[in-house]
């Protein structure tokens, strides 16, 4: 809840942050052995490895190490509360 739920909820972002029914459904499945990040200052967009899968808005980006092709992601806008 502190890496995620948290932060969500305190820049009211009432659909993300915890994995439960109605929620966004973002997450990231690695190996904590092996996940390593291969991005240099020369080269910035090297791919990490030891990523296994990641779902964004309850769907597969990545899918057993390698891109699904789908395109799940959509643009957040921080919506300021009413006074």
């Amino acid at each position: 809840y502190k890496m995620s739920g948290l932060p969500a909820k305190t820049i009211g972002m009432t659909d993300r942050g915890t994995l439960a029914p109605g929620m966004a459904a973002d997450m990231v499945v690695f190996n904590p052995n092996t996940v390593i990040d291969k991005a240099t200052y020369e080269n910035p967009t090297l791919m990490s490895e030891g990523i296994v899968h990641t779902m964004v808005n309850g769907q597969f980006v990545w899918r057993d190490g390698a891109a699904t092709g789908v395109k799940a992601g959509k643009t957040l806008v921080r919506v300021k509360p009413a006074k």
